[in-house]
């Protein structure tokens, strides 16, 4: 009796794969290896730049709120007690006021600011809530990119002297692009510099702060503002 089964040419394995099976099954592999590289690739290419990014923020943020705390717990001479300095009698320069100008570092112009504040940083505890003179000013950081830095020096040990740069001052901001402050006045006018002592300015301090950060680098930066109003000034003093 014929056998009506139909029969395929195809003969099974039950003890395993054909090599055609394998050579798809490791093309297969390999397409879903690449597909699974690239993603994470681009995933990771795309982390590193928000995490900069990240690192940014939290630098400006902590840089400007320092700053501001600052200008906002400032101390200065009131009018009535406050006497211009007279260089010809060398008398001493007010040691509670508001300086502020422009210094070419690396090839660019940063500002810096120099007052005095009762946001003395204590260092173990010492000294706290001292009347401190504070500086802001650029300099190279540890990786030699620009850098702002603080310099914190209580009144009682101030030594007119020393230069803008000191050894005690902190790294407060780095990879610093620009660094700008503009000061205004009691009519309203903005300045880029400021001298409290001088007739310039009308022995005056300023009404209110500005400050501009930019940092990063070339091709990847971010910017920062923030205006400090000052609820502690001296008018001007000029007769």
């Amino acid at each position: 009796m014929r056998d009506s089964t139909y029969r395929t040419g195809l003969t099974s394995h039950p003890g395993g794969f054909t090599l055609l099976e394998i050579l798809v099954a490791i093309s297969l592999f390999a397409i879903a290896a690449t597909t699974l590289f690239t993603t994470f690739n681009q995933m990771t290419s795309s982390v590193f730049p928000l995490t900069q990014r990240e690192k940014r923020y939290t630098q400006a943020h902590a840089m400007l709120q320092r700053i501001s705390q600052d200008l906002i717990s400032l101390c200065v001479t009131p009018v009535a007690v406050y006497t211009p300095p007279d260089t010809l009698d060398g008398q001493q320069k007010d040691r509670y006021r508001i300086s502020a100008g422009k210094r070419t570092f690396s090839g660019q112009d940063y500002s810096f600011i120099s007052f005095a504040s009762y946001s003395h940083l204590p260092i173990n505890d010492d000294l706290p809530q001292i009347a401190t003179r504070i500086q802001y000013y650029t300099d190279f950081s540890d990786t030699e990119t620009v850098a702002l830095k603080r310099d914190d020096t209580p009144i009682v040990f101030l030594d007119e002297n020393n230069r803008i740069e000191n050894d005690n001052a902190i790294l407060v901001c780095e990879d610093i692009l620009e660094f700008d402050i503009r000061l205004v006045d009691q009519e309203g006018t903005w300045h880029d510099q400021w001298d409290s002592d001088s007739s310039g300015y009308h022995f005056a301090t300023p009404r209110a702060i500005a400050l501009t950060l930019k940092i990063g680098n070339e091709e990847d930066w971010e910017l920062f503002t923030t205006t400090v109003f000052l609820g502690v000034f001296r008018e001007n003093n000029e007769s």
